[in-house]
């Protein structure tokens, strides 16, 4: 049985002229429609290399927080907001930072569901919060764990 390739797709011309636009390989194989490998081995063939590993571009906070990239993991955005002095490391509801000389585990949580109103929150504040929305209803408790906060200021825009 003869084995189907993906070699009749693309000629040698056309992925020269697609590796002088843009020598990236995920993005000639999207042209062509094959996988990677495909393009990997007739581009080894023909003498031209590609970038391996690369650096990503550092995605703007602003995007994030307007909801650009949605599947920007919540761990780096927690530890990005750290780093960057927009969030303090402790609980805005009760201003822990530490118990029993260990580092408390934060929650990021999201005022009124967009990411313009953030706050840190511990899981027994978080918690009590998300108790007491479902006995007096959530229009009563302002809609986010924070709503007990002392003092949290929105995120620049």
């Amino acid at each position: 049985m003869k084995q189907k390739h993906n070699n009749d797709k693309f000629s040698d011309d056309d992925l020269l002229e697609q590796y002088k636009i843009n020598p990236v390989l995920s993005k000639i194989s999207h042209h062509f429609g094959v996988p990677d490998v495909t393009v990997w081995r007739r581009a080894k063939r023909l003498g031209l290399g590609f970038k391996i590993g690369g650096v990503a571009k550092k995605i703007e906070l602003n995007e994030i927080l307007e909801g650009k990239h949605p599947t920007y993991q919540t761990l780096k955005l927690k530890k990005r907001l750290v780093k960057e002095n927009i969030l303090e490391n402790k609980c805005t509801s009760c201003e822990l930072t530490n118990w029993q000389d260990k580092e408390i585990s934060l929650q990021l949580d999201h005022i009124d569901g967009n990411n313009h109103n953030l706050c840190w929150i511990i899981c027994v504040c978080y918690v009590q919060i998300v108790i007491r929305k479902l006995i007096h209803g959530a229009a009563k408790t302002n809609n986010g764990a924070c709503s007990s906060r002392r003092s949290v200021k929105p995120l620049p825009e």
